[in-house]
C-alpha cells in the first residue's frame, strides 16, 4: 500500500517528537492525526507500507521554526532514513 503525506504533516510530527507542541497550530485538534502519521511512518520504516511525498519535503523539513540544530537533524533523519531505505529496497524514488 502507498500513501501520500504532505510536508506539513511531517513537520508537525517532527515538532511533536521534539516536544514542540506549543508551536503546532490547533494542537489539540491535530494530535490524533499526528499520532496516526507517526504510526504510518513507523510502518513505512518496517517496510509494511510506502510513504510518498514531494521532492521539496526534505528541504521544507530542514528548519523547524528557525531551529537548525542537532535535535532537528536527528528528528528529520528519521524521515529521510525511511525514504532512503525504501528507495534501496525497491530501487525507485518515492518523491515526486
Amino acid at each position: 500500500m502507498s500513501l501520500y503525506m504532505e510536508s506539513s504533516s511531517i513537520i508537525d510530527v517532527a515538532k511533536y517528537k521534539m516536544d514542540m507542541q506549543g508551536s503546532i497550530d490547533a494542537f489539540e485538534k491535530k494530535e490524533p492525526h499526528i499520532l496516526a502519521c507517526i504510526a504510518l511512518l513507523e510502518a513505512a520504516e518496517r517496510g509494511e507500507i510506502e510513504v510518498l511525498t514531494a521532492n521539496l519535503t526534505n528541504s521544507e523539513c530542514q528548519h523547524l521554526d528557525g531551529l537548525h540544530d542537532e535535535d532537528v537533524q536527528e528528528t528529520i533523519s528519521f524521515f529521510v532514513n525511511v525514504w532512503k531505505s525504501h528507495q534501496a529496497r525497491n530501487r525507485q524514488c518515492v518523491y515526486f
